[in-house]
């Protein structure tokens, strides 16, 4: 695997590379997250065919696309 000098890197619009080991087996296929503080991995999970992974809107999205009402609080309580 070739390694890169920073000129390359900054020419190619990157400012850093940060190196994580993963903790998975030699034939691990399948999707990581990777938690980052201060450029280091300080933790990783292998995510399940059942994980995902999106923003608040994105879930309310989904669930509504699921048949699910999604309604604020204050309507709730009404």
């Amino acid at each position: 695997m070739k390694e890169f000098t920073q000129e390359e890197l900054r020419a190619a619009g990157l400012r850093c590379v940060c190196p994580v080991d993963l903790h998975v087996a030699p034939n691990f296929t399948g999707r990581v997250v990777v938690h980052l503080k201060e450029g280091r991995a300080i933790c990783d999970c292998h995510l399940t065919a059942d994980d995902h992974i999106t923003t608040l809107q994105g879930f309310i999205e989904l669930a509504q696309e699921a048949g699910w009402l999604i309604s604020p609080p204050k309507e709730v309580m009404r």
